[in-house]
C-alpha cells in the first residue's frame, strides 16, 4: 500500500516533505511539520519518509528511562532514539509522547 500523502501532524500542522543531500551526494526525503517542527530522520525516498510519518503520527509512545552506565537519559519506546524533557513529539519518529 503506497503513503500519497502525509497526515495531518498532531498539533494541526500540514506537514511537508523535506530533501537533502547526504555525504555521498544522495538526495534523502524527511516529513516535517512547519508549526511545531517536529521531522522524521531522513530516508531513501517520498513513499519511505511519508509511510514513517503516517505510522507515526497515529499512536503514542511512552517515554522510557534506560539507565546508560549510571546515566538516565529519554528515550521514545517506538524508535528509541532520545528526547528532551517536555516535548509533546518524538522528533525522530513524530510520534506522540506519554510522560
Amino acid at each position: 500500500m503506497k503513503a500519497e500523502k502525509p497526515v495531518r501532524c498532531g498539533c494541526g500542522g500540514e506537514p511537508e516533505l523535506c530533501h537533502a543531500r547526504d555525504f555521498s551526494g544522495i538526495i534523502r526525503t524527511s516529513v516535517r511539520c512547519p508549526i511545531c517542527e517536529i521531522q522524521t530522520i531522513y530516508h531513501q525516498d517520498d513513499e519511505e519518509a511519508i509511510e514513517r510519518w503516517n505510522r507515526a503520527m497515529s499512536p503514542t509512545a511512552k517515554v522510557i528511562h534506560p539507565e546508560i552506565v549510571g546515566q538516565r537519559i529519554d528515550e521514545c519506546s517506538r524508535c528509541f532514539q532520545e528526547v528532551q524533557k517536555g516535548f509533546p513529539y518524538c522528533p525522530s519518529c513524530g510520534a506522540r509522547l506519554v510522560w
